[in-house]
């Protein structure tokens, strides 16, 4: 997984990329978004949230045991 910032100060959006393989399988998910206030609380309500989602992704669309 890898997360970057883009976009001048103030506007910056948040851009992630999970990359997961299984085999002959593999899964790529990117999300883009604002990223938020550095510091504030929204940025870090979605942080928490996505990397929720980006933790069960793989059980999910890949069939894979929870670690």
């Amino acid at each position: 997984m890898r997360t970057m910032l883009a976009g001048p100060v103030g506007q910056q959006a948040r851009i992630t990329t999970l990359l997961v393989r299984d085999g002959d399988r593999a899964l790529e998910l990117t999300f883009r978004g604002l990223a938020g206030e550095p510091g504030g609380s929204e940025a870090a309500r979605l942080i928490t949230t996505m990397s929720k989602f980006l933790e069960l992704a793989p059980a999910k669309f890949l069939s894979l045991p929870l670690s």
